[in-house]
This record gives structure tokens, sequence and C-alpha cells, in this order.
């Protein structure tokens, strides 16, 4: 059973997370729910990160396939970024990856970490990342614009909840405990084996069962044998 702990503080109505963060939480779950076999720190890979804003867009004079950008990054003046997609343009918001930052989808792997270097003759500080680059998709072709009102300068984690650990607990403490097979459960254990009430949302406990009745009052069954 893997927990998300972003998804379970949705769903809960206290702060799940006790004063000792996300260890002091492991060693109560392994303490009394079940063993945990590998916790994820998902944002790890997006450390540093941060939303930027195209504010200026030109070709390149030395490359027809590169457009050398400027993007405003809330850290004072705007940076140069050259970038093989040429599709970008003025207000679009993208993941930029600063250098010395490790491109997300090297973390944990072979880190390649960027720098400011020249391409073509115009320096690049860092990179706008493509849904390859930052674990959305396979395509490494295109830089992906982020649907968001975050302002430029804005942790792309923080912005798109990734700052969030999965917690992998044995399946075999859950066979018995069906009001465990879902987040919002795990969440309820979790507030009662930290002494906390929990209070179920809304949404689940005014749900209408009568949703679930089938469509006919007899249901037909029918078998075939058609081994020879």
């Amino acid at each position: 059973m893997k927990l998300s702990l972003n998804w379970a503080q949705y769903y809960a109505n206290v702060e799940l997370l006790p004063d000792g963060g996300v260890d002091e939480l492991v060693r109560k779950i392994g303490a009394q729910l079940g063993a945990v076999e590998e916790i994820t720190d998902v944002g790890a890979a997006f450390k540093d990160v941060i939303i930027a804003e195209i504010v200026d867009k030109k070709d390149h004079p030395s490359a027809d396939k590169l457009a050398v950008y400027q993007a405003a990054t809330g850290q004072g003046e705007p940076v140069q970024v050259v970038s093989g997609d040429m599709n970008l343009q003025v207000g679009d918001k993208v993941a930029w990856v600063p250098p010395g930052v490790i491109v997300p989808s090297t973390y944990g792997k072979e880190p390649f970490v960027m720098e400011s270097r020249p391409l073509r003759g115009e320096i690049s500080h860092g990179m706008f990342g493509s849904g390859d680059e930052l674990l959305i998709n396979d395509n490494h072709d295109f830089v992906v614009v982020l649907d968001t009102d975050a302002a430029p300068g804005t942790s792309f984690a923080d912005a798109f909840k990734l700052n969030d650990h999965i917690i992998d607990i044995e399946n075999k403490m859950f066979t018995h405990r069906p009001d465990c097979f879902g987040q919002l459960g795990v969440a309820r254990e979790i507030a009662g084996i930290q002494q906390k009430a929990f209070k179920s949302p809304d949404w689940y406990l005014n749900f209408d069962a009568s949703a679930l009745k089938p469509e006919a009052e007899k249901l037909t069954l029918e078998i075939k044998n058609e081994l020879p």
C-alpha cells in the first residue's frame, strides 16, 4: 500500500505529521500499523527548480534551430536561456533548471548538473525543462508550458504540490483491514495511532449509497463450456 502524505493530509481535518516530521511518522507507522518497506521523497528530484516567465524571444544569430530567450525568474534581472524549442512565446510559464541544479530525470541515477555554457556563441544559463526532463512524459523535444498562475520565482514543487513523501507499507498488514483500502482510511488510521480526533469529510459522510444499486432487480448469469 503506497500512501501519499499529501493525499492523506488532504483528507484529514488534523495535522498528521508529528513534530518529528516524516521520520517520526514512519516510526509510529512501523510500531503501530505495519512495516514500512520504502519511503520516496518525491520533491527531492525537483529541488531548486523554479517557475520562470518568458519576457523576450529572439532568433539565435548563428543557429537556425535555436532561440534565445530572456526569462523572469524572480531573482533580479531576467536570465538568458538558449533552447531548441522555438515555439515558446512571451508570457509562457516554464520550469527553469538553474545552473548548479540536477536535471530531475537524472536524480538518483547518474546526475546531470546544469551549468552556464555557450551554445553556438550565446550563453545559456541553465535550461527550460521538457516533459521527459521533468518526469511528466517521454517528450524530450519540447519545453513544457505550465498552466499556472504562480509568480516567477515560485518553487516548481510547491506550485504543483510535488513536495510529497510516498510511504510504502507492507500489504499483508491491510488484508484484514478493508477500512484501510484507500488513502482516506489510512489517513484515519494514522490520526488514530497518534490519538488525534479524525472527522471524515462531508462528501464521504453524505454519500448516497443508492447510487450503487443495480439497474435491474435480476442479473442474468450464463455459463458456457466450449471445451471439447
